[in-house]
Order: C-alpha cells, then sequence, then structure tokens
C-alpha cells in the first residue's frame, strides 16, 4: 500500500533500524490482512539502500521477521 519513496522517507525520518520495527510499529503492517514474503523482502531492502540492513543479512533478516510476527502476533506470512 505504499510507494517505496514512502518507505524509504519512513525509514529516513522515522529513526527505523530494524525491519521488524518497520513492520511492526512505523507501517503497522501487523494489522494488514495478509502480508507475503516478497513484501519483507522488499522493505528490507529498503532498509539496505537506506544503509540501515547490509546486503547478507536480509534473508536471515526476513526469517527472523516472519518468525517473530508468528511467535509474537499469530500471523502467518504467505
Amino acid at each position: 500500500p505504499w510507494s517505496r519513496r514512502t518507505v524509504e522517507w519512513v525509514i529516513r525520518n522515522e529513526w527505523v533500524t530494524t525491519l521488524d520495527d518497520l513492520v511492526e510499529r512505523r507501517l503497522m503492517l501487523i494489522f494488514a490482512p495478509t502480508i507475503t514474503r516478497p513484501l519483507l523482502q522488499d522493505l528490507a531492502e529498503c532498509l539496505v539502500e537506506t544503509g540501515r540492513l547490509d546486503a547478507p543479512d536480509v534473508l536471515p533478516t526476513v526469517d527472523h521477521t516472519i518468525q517473530r510476527l508468528q511467535q509474537h502476533y499469530g500471523r502467518a506470512v504467505r
């Protein structure tokens, strides 16, 4: 629902440091009807582009966020 430009603005201006923070607090995706792995990967890539995440850490970070969403919020990621 957000453009890449908007997501990058949020990352830069809302002190986002992790994918979990971006998903749970800044974009409030925990309330979205569906969350997908490709969406999380795109968001992680935005973190890479803004210097908040190293490229080799994208997949482990996405996996961690998927597990966290399941464990803490009961959200299944497709």
